[in-house]
């Protein structure tokens, strides 16, 4: 399914895993969400950060923010334009409910990197200046 070419099917694969996340418990699927974030193939990868992305929404996620946070943060580098899109959606989504948190986010994207952004760091800075400005 991961190498179908099909983005149908890759919105299927990511609707999947949050089933499974969901039936399994979002805390108990903790060490297989980092597996998939792990794995070579792309579209597992964004299968995570988009099966999840309304991550807030989640029961684990809703009580634990800054762990999504974290977990997200981890590949707004993702040498995946398709995963960095999706990290970027995911982070816009948390932003929702908690600005200040993406904001702290957003300025240690910027120091980390040198001042250099990246489609993530853009899109998340670009984000907060809609929602603060």
């Amino acid at each position: 399914v991961s190498k179908n070419p099909s983005w149908q099917v890759q919105e299927f694969l990511a609707m999947a895993f949050d089933n499974y996340s969901k039936d399994n418990g979002y805390e108990k699927s903790l060490e297989t969400i980092n597996e998939w974030l792990n794995n070579k193939n792309e579209n597992i990868r964004r299968a995570v950060t988009e099966g999840l992305r309304s991550w807030i929404k989640r029961p684990y996620f809703d009580d634990n923010p800054q762990e999504a946070i974290k977990i997200l943060a981890k590949y707004k580098t993702d040498e995946s334009e398709y995963v960095r899109k999706s990290v970027g959606n995911a982070l816009k989504d948390i932003s929702k409910k908690y600005p200040e948190l993406i904001k702290e986010l957003c300025i240690i994207f910027f120091i980390h990197h040198n001042f250099t952004p990246c489609f993530t760091i853009l899109y998340c800075f670009i984000f907060y200046v809609n929602i603060f400005l």
